[in-house]
């Protein structure tokens, strides 16, 4: 008898624990500054002047290329990194919507079309692979931290590289230029409260990465221009 009351109350347990099992809490998806429209390769013509021309800063107007930009393996991917130094893991619930490589190139791409210094922005093609200058991009980091006083921290830095043919071979141009991006939440109790502290930060990790693409892009245009250039503001 009491081996069978045993084995009714282990079969109750196991139906009270199905209904939570069954039911999966929804993922927060989160995106990088999104454009009005998706971008397209051929999209966004830069905007001229007065004279009908891109803006140039010196002798002719230049075209440029964007190479896929890569990233270390755990940034590589949509789930969302967190924690500091060596130590990182994902957050289970919150994901990016894209590989953060992808919506960065996105982010860099429509600042250069939008900025006037080129007559061209194009993703690279091994059909035009000679075509003007190369642009390559690193990212290093794009994590949320905890900043301390009840705050979480959204970061992200990367490196950008240009480069242009010589000789056949394509040779790098100047130094490499970083580019940095910061956004800050409150922290609040319970999971909701993370998933608004993340939105938080990654909303302001928007508003600074755009006009640090904006500054990156009139960099980019003083550097192939034969200028030296400091680099983006951090």
């Amino acid at each position: 008898m009491a081996r069978r009351a045993l084995r009714l109350e282990v079969a109750v347990a196991w139906l009270c624990i199905l209904p939570a099992c069954s039911s999966t809490r929804a993922i927060t998806y989160f995106t990088l500054d999104p454009p009005p429209e998706p971008v397209q390769a051929d999209a966004l013509a830069p905007p001229t002047h007065g004279t009908g021309q891109p803006n140039a800063r010196k002798g002719e107007p230049l075209d440029i290329q964007v190479d896929r930009f890569r990233a270390f393996d755990i940034y590589d991917e949509p789930r969302m990194a967190w924690g500091e130094g060596p130590q990182l893991d994902h957050f289970k619930y919150c994901r990016w919507a894209a590989p953060p490589p992808k919506m960065l190139e996105d982010v860099v791409i429509r600042a250069l079309r939008e900025s006037g210094e080129f007559r061209s922005v194009e993703r690279y093609s091994e059909t035009h692979s000679e075509m003007g200058v190369l642009l390559q991009c690193e990212l290093r980091h794009i994590l949320i931290q905890g900043a301390g006083h009840g705050k979480w921290k959204a970061i992200l830095r990367a490196e950008v590289r240009l480069l242009k043919v010589q000789n056949g071979v394509w040779t790098q141009v100047g130094v490499p230029i970083p580019l940095e991006a910061d956004g800050e939440g409150k922290e609040e109790d319970g999971e909701e409260g993370v998933v608004k502290t993340i939105k938080a930060a990654v909303k302001g990790l928007d508003g600074d990465l755009k006009d640090k693409a904006a500054k990156l892009a009139e960099t980019i245009g003083i550097v192939l221009s034969g200028s030296e250039g400091d680099g983006p503001e951090r």
